[in-house]
């Protein structure tokens, strides 16, 4: 058996020990704790993984580890049995972050090879000769490089739809589109695109004063907001939005918001 899979079963031996501690007939100290009770717990943990860190001391920190680990899992067991969440959706959410945050490693095409920083830069440039050339990216979109240096609360399109009717959202994505109607009382209507798809926003007359430079000439944003659901409409109601041409600018080397098309206007500007 590799080490992968004997730590998997391991996991999986450890996550069924913790539920039948919390069952019926398991430990009744274990059954009386909360998430909250379990605080000083997790940070004595944490310490003394740190401690045997600065140590070096490998054996003592084979097993913090074992306890640090055992705390995580008390705390996901408690949170399953409450509904909120299990093990292996904390799992799964981590598993997908780091996937998200590395697309030169994970969103690799056939036939390419593991890339060094130096070179990560290179998709930058070629997406940004792309679109000067023809407006359109035929490789990589801009938001897969720039997503692994964006906030953690910024959700891709594909995320927003398991967010819930009311709940305060972050987007990122490249202006598409922009429509000011003179009919619609200085509301302005949005239409972002990131690497998974398309999102509306509806810009509140307030907001889109207040930034009203961001929402009539930035390629790259980062929306804040409500998200709507309503029937098939899906929108994000914006509270802020803030360009991220500066974090591209940095991440990339280049002027990246320049080689980008503009979004097309539509109605009053």
């Amino acid at each position: 058996m590799s080490d992968t899979a004997r730590g998997a079963a391991e996991f999986v031996r450890l996550v069924e020990i913790m539920a039948r501690l919390r069952g019926p007939d398991g430990c009744p100290w274990d059954r009386e704790q909360t998430i909250d009770s379990l605080k000083p717990y997790v940070l004595e943990e944490t310490y003394e993984v740190l401690e045997a860190i600065d140590r070096h001391d490998h054996t003592s920190l084979r097993e913090e580890l074992g306890d640090f680990l055992f705390e995580a899992v008390f705390v996901a067991q408690l949170e399953a049995e409450a509904g909120h969440f299990t093990v292996a959706d904390a799992l799964t959410s981590i598993a997908e972050k780091l996937v998200r945050r590395h697309p030169h490693v994970f969103d690799r095409r056939e036939g390419d090879v593991a890339m060094g920083s130096a070179e990560v830069l290179t998709r930058w440039e070629q997406m940004a000769a792309d679109y000067r050339r023809t407006g359109l990216s035929v490789g990589v979109h801009p938001l897969t490089l720039l997503r692994p240096h964006l906030p953690e609360k910024a959700l891709r399109s594909d995320d927003l739809h398991h967010s819930s009717h009311g709940s305060t959202v972050a987007y990122a994505g490249l202006a598409i589109a922009r429509q000011r109607p003179a009919t619609a009382k200085g509301i302005v209507f949005m239409l972002l695109e990131d690497e998974c798809g398309q999102v509306n926003l509806i810009v509140p007359k307030n907001v889109y004063e207040q930034h009203r430079a961001i929402v009539r000439n930035e390629p790259l944003l980062l929306a804040h907001g409500r998200y709507e659901r309503v029937g098939e409409n899906r929108n994000i109601l914006v509270s802020s939005i803030e360009t991220l041409g500066a974090l591209a600018r940095r991440v990339a080397e280049l002027d990246v918001g320049a080689a980008l098309p503009r979004a097309h206007h539509f109605g009053h500007r």
